[in-house]
C-alpha cells in the first residue's frame, strides 16, 4: 500500500517531483562523506565498514548524477559540495 508522500513521488512508474529525493540524497552524501572523513582519521578504521560507506557515497552520487539529468557533472559536484560545506559548518 502506498503512502500520500509515495505517491506525490510516483506517476506510473516515474518520479514527477524529484527535488524531495534530490534533498534526501544530497543529505545522505553529506552524511556519508562525514562519517568517511571521521573513520579516516582514525588510527585504526574498520576497514570493512569503510569500503560500505564508500560504496553507498559512490551509488548516492550515482543517484544525484541521475536526478539531475539535465545538469552538467560540474553542476552535480558544487550542489553537493556546498551542502557538505554548510553540514560542517
Amino acid at each position: 500500500m502506498s503512502t500520500a508522500t509515495e505517491d506525490s513521488f510516483m506517476a506510473i512508474g516515474q518520479l514527477t517531483d524529484t527535488s524531495a529525493v534530490r534533498i534526501k540524497v544530497e543529505q545522505d552524501i553529506a552524511f556519508l562523506t562525514g562519517r568517511i572523513s571521521s573513520m579516516e582519521q582514525h588510527p585504526r578504521p574498520n576497514k570493512i565498514v569503510l569500503e560500505t560507506y564508500k560504496g553507498m557515497l559512490k551509488s548516492r552520487v550515482a543517484v544525484l548524477k541521475w536526478l539531475m539529468h539535465g545538469q552538467d557533472d560540474d553542476e552535480v559536484e558544487i550542489s553537493f559540495v556546498s551542502q557538505q560545506r554548510s553540514a560542517q559548518a
